[in-house]
């Protein structure tokens, strides 16, 4: 078996702009590359320099984990939105997340009570 180094990041990239509704076009601009740069990385014929794949990640809500780690790509709805509350939440402060939680617990015993 032999190992493949190489980053496999173009299908998961346009994955998630379709998801999110962009064109190669418009995610471009906002990434500040042109389209034609997009559509290699998408082709998986170059890579985004680290500042660029950190705006795409951002942009589009991507979890690193989809890139680097080869997780398998949700295909609901409601897998992408935890996905989302997850990128979300990494970013927070502890207090903050430990706030979101009480708040997650007390809608759900909330929403047992009906």
């Amino acid at each position: 078996m032999q190992f493949d180094s190489k980053l496999k990041i173009g299908a998961v990239i346009k994955d998630f702009r379709k998801r999110n509704g962009y064109t190669q076009e418009q995610l471009a601009e906002l990434i500040e590359i042109t389209p034609g740069f997009l559509g290699q990385v998408e082709r998986d014929e170059t890579y985004p320099n680290i500042e660029n794949l950190n705006r795409i990640i951002h942009i589009l809500n991507i979890d690193a984990n989809y890139i680097f780690y080869k997780q398998e790509i949700p295909d609901s709805d409601s897998e992408l939105l935890l996905n989302e509350i997850n990128v979300v939440l990494r970013n927070l402060s502890y207090y903050e997340q430990e706030y979101i939680l009480s708040m997650s617990k007390k809608l759900k015993s909330r929403d047992r009570s009906k």
